[in-house]
């Protein structure tokens, strides 16, 4: 315990026999504080909120089916590689709210960083566009084929009904008249249901061109001015500046202690 006592009081020596050095050097680090404080430039800081939009799975063509077009983890990760920056400006992607929204967020020292944000969400609303286009083209080229079969049974109806009223004009007897019946019948039942094949998945094409299942910016873009923590700075340049002015009185005394027991082994 004397032991300890004596110890401190010994440091408690050096540090007042070299008040003077801490105290200039403290004061140094601290005026390279106030100086940097003056010259840190304000950050600038973007925010949009996104929502992912949805595709048609192309599991299979009878079940209408909806699943993301990406997953917000995997966003997280490729938005800022794949969209990265050139001009100086930091961009980052958070989840938001839910597994569907995401927050992206632009810094920098300047006010394009609100211009550089709404690049990277037009870039991103424009690739997920693509994608659910191509997810939709099985279901456009499905209603164009079944357009042209509902075409082609309506010729034949057409066709039959001609056949029909030319006999039944001249009074002719025809056997297949019955037949002829029956095919009316059966394509006008094929028709309908054609019909109604082409309202179902032209109702589903609609229904996925509206905004709602479209990738896109939930509100306003936010801009956000972001000053420098000065009393933070200049504590920090403070305490660095005593720690280290510390540390060198205490090596410096190192250095004479260690001189001194070299002249007194010489001697």
């Amino acid at each position: 315990m004397e032991e300890d006592t004596v110890e401190l009081i010994n440091y408690l020596r050096v540090i007042w026999k070299r008040k003077i050095i801490i105290f200039v050097g403290t004061l140094i680090c601290m005026a390279v504080g106030v100086v940097t404080n003056l010259r840190l430039p304000d950050t600038y800081r973007a925010a949009a909120v996104v929502k992912i939009g949805k595709k048609a799975s192309p599991s299979s063509l009878s079940s209408l089916s909806l699943s993301p077009l990406d997953t917000s983890g995997n966003l997280i990760k490729t938005i800022p590689i794949e969209y990265r920056l050139s001009n100086g400006h930091r961009l980052k992607v958070e989840s938001f709210s839910g597994a569907s929204m995401l927050r992206i967020v632009v810094e920098g020292l300047d006010r394009g960083v609100k211009e550089s944000l709404s690049d990277v969400v037009n870039k991103l609303t424009e690739e997920h566009l693509r994608v659910i286009e191509k997810a939709m083209r099985p279901y456009k080229m499905l209603v164009n084929k079944l357009d042209t079969n509902a075409s082609t049974i309506q010729n034949e109806i057409v066709e039959s009904k001609a056949i029909l009223q030319e006999i039944q004009t001249k009074g002719l007897e025809h056997d297949g008249v019955a037949m002829i019946h029956d095919r009316i019948l059966q394509a006008s039942s094929d028709l309908r249901v054609t019909d109604q094949e082409v309202l179902k998945y032209q109702a589903f094409i609609d229904y996925m061109n509206e905004d709602g299942f479209k990738t896109r910016l939930v509100g306003k873009v936010s801009m956000t001015t972001i000053k420098p923590n000065k009393k933070r700075n200049l504590l920090l340049a403070i305490s660095v500046g005593f720690v280290a002015t510390v540390f060198l009185v205490f090596f410096m005394e190192y250095i004479v202690m260690a001189r001194t027991k070299q002249k007194g082994e010489e001697a």
